[in-house]
């Protein structure tokens, strides 16, 4: 059976943004966020952030982020997504009035 460090090590190469040291054993705690599950500690991958998020291991391939960074880039795809939207509406309204003055 591998020791925590083993498995830390192993998860290390795929995953850089693993903080050393950080891996917990599976959580009995039934009131945990993370029940039945390993966790470990990563760093943000956004430049110039230096914040620290806990994490199961199970979503180490696909959580890169600290939680203020992600609702950070999702609110600003949220805000370019309206924007577009507003703009096809507003060029569709345009083309529509210029239909019905020919």
């Amino acid at each position: 059976m591998k020791t925590i460090q083993e498995r830390e090590a192993e998860l290390n190469v795929t995953h850089k943004h693993i903080i050393a040291g950080t891996m917990r054993d599976i959580d009995t705690d039934s009131e945990s966020e993370f029940y039945n599950k390993r966790t470990v500690q990563i760093q943000c991958q956004t430049p110039n952030c230096k914040s620290k998020r806990r994490i199961a291991t199970s979503d180490l391939h696909q959580v890169h982020n600290c939680e203020q960074c992600v609702r950070r880039e999702r609110l600003a795809r949220r805000r370019q997504a309206r924007a577009e939207r507003s703009a096809a509406k507003k060029a569709a309204k345009e083309a529509a009035q210029a239909v019905t003055q020919e």
